[in-house]
């Protein structure tokens, strides 16, 4: 009875006549379920696909091998009910996994998917598999997980995510698994963890999250209480640094204070009512220059020069600079210029309204007024 089969690479030479079989036996070899396995061997190699029920007549296997053979995609039935304990699909083409495609391995413990071209996984993919131990998803093009992708999975112990691409992972993604004693996140593009995560992680023994883009601001804070609290568990083969911001590059996470990730500090603060007040003062030369103080004067002061005179002498550091100066004193002379003459004009036309209510009896005192004006 066959208890075991390996499909060797499409790659190999003359696949179909030299291959080989893994087989273990219970008791005695029958040619049922060699036939059976080679109807199987040929359904593989030509549909590139795990069909359903082609498993159905062969309920005793405990290890299917299908390693190198281009599979695309595992039809929901393909496995029927079965007392499989170990399935190996590695280097394959697997893109997605569908919901309830593994549902009838009740019995699998060890499911190998890794360096395929994984990008999605349904919530409901590892459904019913309940005494699954580990589960290897590792060097795929996952960037993200649905929040029940592990749901039920009690008894699983060890889960290998590393160099994939994934960006975040929902705080309630590995809830519900008491089991959990490995979790390897390396080389994956996670700018932090979430604190609900790392809450479902307590009875994790090891927590692999080396070459992340860590970024080291409010949202990093979880990561640094975790790894304090329990730096045991974080096996890394160097501390976690930070990649951002650029001013706390390579700073260990574990040694980040509170002020180092706000945004707002006192001294921040007092940078922005600086650079606030110098704007007041020079606006020309904080718009030129963004964010930084005026340039000290390095020449001692000159004496006044009369506004309506401009020296030929005279030369600025830059050419820019002394014609935005210039064009600054002939806008405050202009507007200077502008403000007289509204005054003047509101004083003339005040006198003539005056002019008309008074008597026209002293002319003496008319002409004084006049000569006011």
């Amino acid at each position: 009875m066959m208890t075991g089969v390996m499909l060797l690479p499409m790659e190999s030479k003359t696949a179909l006549t030299h291959f080989l079989i893994s087989l273990h036996w219970r008791k005695k070899r029958e040619s049922m379920d060699l036939a059976m396995y080679l109807f199987m061997l040929l359904s593989v190699y030509a549909a590139n696909r795990v069909v359903g029920g082609i498993f159905s007549n062969l309920p005793n296997l405990i290890q299917i091998t299908l390693y190198e053979n281009q599979l695309q995609s595992i039809s929901t039935g393909a496995f029927g009910h079965m007392t499989l304990k170990e399935l190996w699909l590695y280097d394959n083409q697997l893109t997605h996994l569908e919901d309830n495609v593994f549902t009838n391995l009740t019995h699998l413990q060890l499911l190998v998917l890794s360096r395929n071209r994984i990008s999605s996984i349904s919530a409901g993919a590892f459904s019913g598999m309940t005494e699954l131990g580990e589960v290897s998803l590792h060097t795929n093009r996952l960037t993200s997980f649905e929040e029940g992708t592990f749901t039920g999975l009690s008894k699983l112990v060890n889960i290998s995510l590393q160099n994939n691409q994934i960006r975040s992972l929902p705080g309630k993604l590995f809830h519900g698994l008491p089991a959990l004693r490995k979790l390897d996140l390396h080389n994956n593009s996670l700018p932090n963890v979430p604190q609900e995560l790392l809450e479902s992680l307590v009875m994790a023994e090891k927590l692999i999250l080396t070459q992340n883009p860590l970024r080291c601001d409010r949202d990093i804070l979880p990561l640094r209480d975790w790894i304090r609290r329990y730096p045991s568990k974080v096996l890394n083969s160097s501390p976690l640094l930070c990649l951002l911001p650029a001013p706390l590059r390579n700073t260990k996470i574990a040694n980040l204070t509170d002020e180092d990730v706000m945004p707002l500090t006192t001294q921040s603060l007092t940078t922005i009512i600086s650079t606030s007040t110098h704007a007041l003062v020079t606006p020309t030369e904080m718009r030129r220059k963004p964010h930084t103080p005026p340039p000290k004067k390095s020449t001692p002061a000159t004496p006044a020069v009369p506004a309506n005179t401009i020296s030929p002498t005279k030369q600025d550091n830059s050419g820019a600079d002394g014609n935005e100066e210039h064009l600054s004193r002939n806008t405050v002379l202009i507007t200077c210029a502008l403000i007289c003459t509204a005054v003047i004009a509101s004083a003339i036309i005040c006198v003539c309204w005056r002019r008309r209510k008074r008597s026209s009896s002293d002319l003496h005192q008319q002409a004084k007024n006049s000569s006011v004006i």
